[in-house]
């Protein structure tokens, strides 16, 4: 009935009107969530709009692009639509044009149409010949490959394995990750087997929390027969096991250090009520186990609250000081002596300098501790 109306290729449309009646069921709306019922009302309040595209396939006519334009033309109770007609081939080759007809102009598709659009041509695609790659399915319908590859990934791992057609499209990258266990065991996106969907299922509730990196990390290790978890907690085993190693070569070296080391204490260590006491006090990198910093401690001296106002403690006395100040400058130079410090020319005016004020002070000092001056 409209063969003599079908548009050639490179052929001027043929606008026709068309019997409502006579237009095919076979709904190939790339929109898989349905019309958009606000378009719907705006081409109602217009009355008049752009002819359809119908493809004709097996004697039927279907919808090629138009379904909003349909749908206004049904409520306000017409029974004819103007519309061009082309011939089609095959099934895959009409919702290919219908796909394309609202990709990338009018209200575009959106990423949950894509993703699920692309997954549907691949295996379409892949019925007629079974060696079609995703990249060039992806590429055929105008996607970039980047973004077409993870919105396929994502359809497979939420549609085909979780069964989950939630419409908010999130984590892409992530989906990319799960897709290598596939590619691992070599199995068709269109034909994965039940055993392999459950491990995916098990694997996605355990560690899709992860960030991205360790995500990755856990499915490297997954592909190797290996728990993320139980991998994560030997290496912490194993650092621990050698960080109370390297404490304990420190504390060799600080005996070797000082003669009366005391008790050794590591800066590094978090405790509820850290205090510095009588003994040496070692700051260390735990990844590198490098010594930082190697003093000797002579004194109780509680950890300074910055948020409190400091009392001053002359308890000390004059003499107690000097003889504190003279026990830092013998750990200097033990120090220097072992090679685990350095003097520069600055270094060493700055202690000379120390030493001569130290001189002076002593000089004011008569017998009984008293100063001779009222300034220092």
């Amino acid at each position: 009935m409209y063969r003599d109306s079908i548009t050639s290729k490179n052929e001027i449309k043929k606008v026709i009107e068309v019997s409502i009646s006579d237009i095919s069921e076979k709904d190939f709306n790339p929109r898989k969530s349905g019309l958009l019922q606000e378009n719907v009302e705006k081409l109602i309040k217009a009355e008049e709009f752009p002819p359809i595209h119908l493809g004709y396939l097996d004697d039927e006519l279907i919808v090629v692009d138009g379904y909003h334009r349909l749908s206004a033309t049904q409520r306000l109770g017409k029974d004819k639509i103007q519309a061009f007609i082309t011939r089609f081939d095959s099934e895959a080759e009409l919702k290919k044009q219908a796909f394309l007809s609202n990709v990338n102009h009018g209200i575009k598709l959106s990423e949950l149409d894509i993703a699920l659009n692309i997954y549907e041509f691949y295996i379409l695609e892949r019925k007629e010949d079974p060696t079609t790659t995703i990249a060039k399915v992806i590429s055929d319908y105008n996607i970039p490959i980047r973004r077409g590859r993870q919105l396929f990934f994502w359809t497979v791992l939420n549609r085909v394995i979780l069964e989950n057609n939630c419409s908010e499209i999130t984590e892409l990258s992530k989906c990319e990750e799960y897709v290598k266990i596939i590619s691992n065991r070599k199995e068709k996106y269109d034909s994965l087997s039940l055993v392999l969907k459950d491990e995916i299922r098990r694997f996605y509730n355990k560690y899709n929390h992860l960030v991205i990196l360790e995500l990755r990390q856990a499915v490297n290790l997954f592909l190797e027969g290996k728990d993320y978890l139980e991998e994560k907690m030997k290496k912490e085993e194993e650092k621990k096991i050698e960080l109370e190693a390297l404490k304990e070569n420190l504390k060799e070296i600080a005996e070797k250090t000082f003669e009366s080391p005391g008790e050794v204490y590591f800066e590094n260590d978090k405790k509820e009520e850290e205090k510095e006491y009588i003994g040496t006090s070692m700051t260390i990198d735990l990844e590198t186990g490098e010594v930082k910093e190697v003093k000797k401690i002579t004194e109780l001296t509680p950890v300074k609250d910055e948020l409190m106002p400091q009392k001053q403690n002359n308890s000390l006395g004059v003499s107690n000081t000097l003889n504190k100040i003279g026990e830092d400058i013998m750990t200097i130079r033990r120090l220097q002596t072992l090679k685990r410090i350095t003097f520069t020319e600055d270094d060493y005016l700055t202690l000379n300098s120390l030493m001569d004020r130290i001189e002076d002070i002593k000089s004011d000092i008569d017998t009984s501790g008293f100063f001779k001056h009222n300034e220092v």
